[in-house]
């Protein structure tokens, strides 16, 4: 019987002890680490957001940017949680259709949100949305840094400095919140400015593939695809509707003769929210110095007006430098960064990409 009461006791104990050192946070140091948790971002993780990540958005118009983002399979916001579920640290993962080397895909890493305090969240949330851009088949990943601090970070992650980032800010008054829907086929705006009476602006069709390509090799490395192919990567791009392939076709000839592209990311937790990237910007040797390039970035420009974004970025050479500041754009402080992969990790790069959603 005495020992039946002993044991109660000691029971007892030990169970105010364990409520007392929960409510005095001891017990935190008996657990083990746990790696931090990154996954998509919810339209519940709203009241979860920590100061630095806190939307400029009202909840309604998070959640619908939040839908619309998962809607699509070319992009996604991470979000890195702690214990508590709180939301600490939040980016972007973008991923761009190319017709480079034979069809591709480049993730582009933006919108990065964290807390200061926050750095192995942060590191945590890189280090995933570089892995994710791995097994999605893209041949490299990007990101555009913001400050010195990042910069460090993302080259212990693998990243090697790559070019200069550029950007111009459009409109206030023509900028959307992230929930704005995109229109299917906005108007194209006409080039300006010298004698382009017989050029015109139009969407890059399945039959454009040889003019199309012999453009892209002017630029990088681009192969001929096989037809089905070169559509499929097309109807990615059309699917998703926030990439616009843009060719500039000389009507009397039926050639094409400059081209570029722009891809729009959604940043849930801004309003205005809607960033453009400029991409694939070529003009053929035979129209260089006629002003088509710069005509070319106007209209660019204007498109992207047109579909509500706030700011048009880009990465260029420093070489380039001069030409997109003539054009209205200015150069951040820190560049962009990239790693590459290897051809085993981008093997799929033949079919849709399809981001994980968990």
């Amino acid at each position: 019987m005495r020992g039946e009461v002993a044991a109660v006791v000691l029971l007892s104990t030990a169970a105010l002890l364990i409520v007392v050192a929960k409510r005095r946070g001891l017990l935190r140091l008996w657990r083990p680490r746990k790696a931090h948790a990154v996954r998509c971002l919810h339209y519940w993780d709203f009241a979860a957001l920590s100061p630095a990540v806190k939307p400029t958005v009202s909840e309604a118009e998070f959640a619908v940017a939040v839908a619309q983002i998962r809607k699509d399979a070319t992009q996604q916001t991470l979000v890195a949680v702690d214990d508590a579920a709180r939301v600490l640290a939040a980016c972007t993962l973008l991923l761009e259709p190319k017709f480079l080397r034979g069809g591709s895909y480049v993730a582009h890493i933006v919108g990065l949100h964290a807390d200061v305090k926050a750095r192995d969240q942060m590191r945590a949330l890189l280090a995933e949305a570089i892995e994710r851009a791995r097994r999605a088949g893209c041949y490299k990943a990007l990101f555009d840094s913001a400050s010195a601090a990042e910069s460090a970070l993302v080259q212990k992650l693998g990243l090697g400095p790559s070019q200069l980032t550029m950007s111009c800010p459009l409109h206030a008054a023509s900028a959307k919140g992230p929930s704005h829907a995109l229109p299917a086929t906005p108007p194209l705006p006409a080039l300006e400015g010298g004698a382009f009476g017989s050029l015109r602006l139009r969407a890059l069709q399945p039959s454009d593939m040889h003019e199309y390509i012999k453009l892209l090799k002017q630029l990088s490395v681009a192969s001929i695809m096989e037809p089905a192919r070169f559509e499929t990567h097309l109807n990615v791009c059309q699917r998703a509707a926030v990439h616009r392939i843009t060719v500039i076709e000389e009507v009397q000839r039926g050639i094409l003769v400059g081209c570029f592209s722009l891809s729009v990311q959604r940043q849930p937790f801004n309003n205005p929210g809607l960033v453009a990237h400029l991409e694939d910007v070529v003009v053929d040797r035979s129209e260089r110095g006629t002003g088509l390039g710069r005509a070319m970035i106007k209209a660019a420009v204007i498109m992207a007006e047109q579909l509500g974004c706030m700011r048009v970025c880009l990465n260029c050479k420093a070489e380039n430098a001069t030409f997109y500041e003539k054009c209205g754009f200015t150069r951040s402080k820190e560049g962009s960064f990239a790693i590459y992969f290897d051809a085993t990790s981008s093997s799929n790069a033949n079919t849709p990409v399809v981001l994980r959603r968990k």
